[in-house]
């Protein structure tokens, strides 16, 4: 007897979601968010505003203002270092790690 097809495309179906940090080199709490990110093997873009004009025009347009470090999920901007570590764990399932590439 087959499963019923709802059932079957939950069961396969795993929510991704796209992330990226914008951050600046030169600060130290974008720093502590990379580090947890490199240390849990998480892919993440990084994008560096103070090296990307129009990154830094996209944070401050898009996010509203210019404070790092800055995840954007699935285009949401999320800001303070500890929520952001605070999502990446409790959403690490639904991100790309690097130990599947």
């Amino acid at each position: 007897m087959s499963k019923d097809p709802q059932e079957q495309t939950h069961e396969t179906h795993r929510e991704t979601h796209k992330v990226q940090l914008y951050y600046k080199n030169s600060c130290g709490y974008c720093h502590y968010v990379i580090d947890f990110i490199n240390q849990e093997g998480l892919e993440v873009e990084l994008i560096d505003v103070a090296k990307d004009r129009a990154a830094f025009k996209y944070l401050e347009r898009k996010g509203g203002k210019t404070q790092v470090p800055c995840l954007f999920i699935d285009g949401s901007p999320l800001y303070e270092s500890k929520l952001i570590i605070s999502w990446l764990d409790q959403h690490r399932d639904s991100l790309p790690s690097k130990q599947s590439n």
